[in-house]
């Protein structure tokens, strides 16, 4: 492989990184959203449910943070690579 093409490959994967750190960044604005309307709607629930759900939507969202952070190091990481 020649270094032009290594350099467009990295180029690829960095576009690669930056839509899922899109798509997560999405994904993140919507569940904020549905943990409110949880809390609204299933307010003092006499079974817990909105605490069940609102824990679950945490936790999707701290996995979610988890992802960010380590594509944005493999951008930041590509990003040395190619001023190399």
């Amino acid at each position: 492989m020649s270094l032009m093409q290594t350099l467009q490959q990295i180029t690829a994967l960095q576009q690669e990184v930056q839509q899922q750190l899109h798509v997560i960044d999405s994904f993140t604005r919507t569940n904020k959203d549905n943990m409110s309307l949880v809390r609204n709607e299933l307010k003092g629930s006499n079974k817990g449910y909105d605490s069940l759900m609102v824990q679950s939507l945490d936790k999707a969202e701290a996995s979610l943070k988890k992802a960010a952070a380590a594509l944005q190091t493999s951008s930041d990481a590509l990003q040395r690579v190619r001023s190399v």
